[in-house]
């Protein structure tokens, strides 16, 4: 027995589906931070951490986040910049509540802000331009999302380890320490060089399906396509009730040799749009005997 797979529109199998934006914006982005910072805080104050209101109020920002930045179309710049700036800012608010400004006495407390909007700077910049900019841009934000690690480590050891601590020289003087940022930094930046690459690959496929998307439509209409995709078997031949329907323009031909060609390919375009958002309720396949002109 097999399971029915969902069914998605070509849109949503382009851009994928909300919950699945929602998940990868979550694990990718926007919980990056608080997941660290929960452990940390975790591991400095043992039990007692889930007795405290932390906990309570950075999941609720967290989530609220992701679900804006993933309802909120990607490509506006302000949108990307101050919906990366909700958790961060709805988790000190509540924080502030609590604990008033000894809340920034706690070095991660700083360094959550910091980190989210640097972050935040960098994908919405990212957002205007194009190439080895926007190339760069993405490499140094996989740079300073690897740095978090090692920055709460930093706050780990001034808690845990305080001597080593009163200066970046005592800090580094230790070898781990210094063994721990370099690796640090070189896989952030393997981690950016792989990233970049897939991301271009990426929107090289996301180009490329948009384009046969486009195509397919004009030959098969989006209901039609739509089935082939979520069922291949509907396209395979077998006998079917049909019903069917022909149209035509009266008079276009007398009418087309009087026209030039922009007012031919004009009138046409508007039938088409106009026959096919009509149609498109009913789930009706379109098979046209001349392309659309574009």
């Amino acid at each position: 027995m097999t399971t029915a797979l969902p069914e998605y529109s070509i849109e949503q199998r382009i851009s994928g589906s909300f919950f699945s934006r929602f998940w990868q914006e979550l694990f990718r982005n926007t919980g990056y931070f608080p997941l660290a910072l929960i452990l940390l805080e975790f591991l400095i104050e043992g039990l007692e951490f889930f007795g405290k209101p932390d906990l309570y109020l950075l999941i609720p920002a967290v989530f609220v986040q992701t679900y804006v930045l993933t309802r909120w179309p990607s490509s506006i710049v302000w949108k990307r910049l101050f919906g990366s700036l909700i958790a961060p800012a709805l988790y000190t608010m509540g924080e502030m509540a609590f604990e008033g400004l000894k809340f920034f006495e706690s070095p991660y407390h700083v360094m959550y802000l910091a980190f989210a909007l640097v972050i935040a700077v960098l994908q919405a910049a990212q957002l205007n331009q194009k190439n080895l900019w926007s190339d760069f841009l993405l490499l140094l934000e996989n740079l300073v999302r690897a740095e978090i690690l090692f920055a709460l480590y930093i706050a780990f050891e001034i808690y845990s380890n305080p001597t080593q601590t009163v200066s970046l020289n005592e800090f580094f003087a230790d070898g781990a320490h210094q063994y721990l940022g370099l690796a640090v930094l070189l896989l952030g930046i393997s981690a950016g060089v792989a990233n970049v690459s897939s991301h271009r690959y990426s929107l090289l496929l996301r180009q490329t399906a948009d384009q046969l998307k486009i195509y397919s439509e004009w030959l098969l209409g989006r209901n039609l396509l739509g089935r082939a995709i979520n069922d291949p078997n509907s396209m395979r031949l077998s006998r079917q009730k049909r019903t069917m329907m022909f149209v035509d323009v009266r008079g276009f031909t007398s009418w087309s040799e009087k026209r030039t060609p922009e007012e031919v390919a004009s009138l046409l375009n508007r039938y088409y749009l106009t026959v096919e958002g009509l149609l498109n309720n009913y789930q009706v396949t379109l098979n046209i005997n001349s392309q659309r002109m574009k």
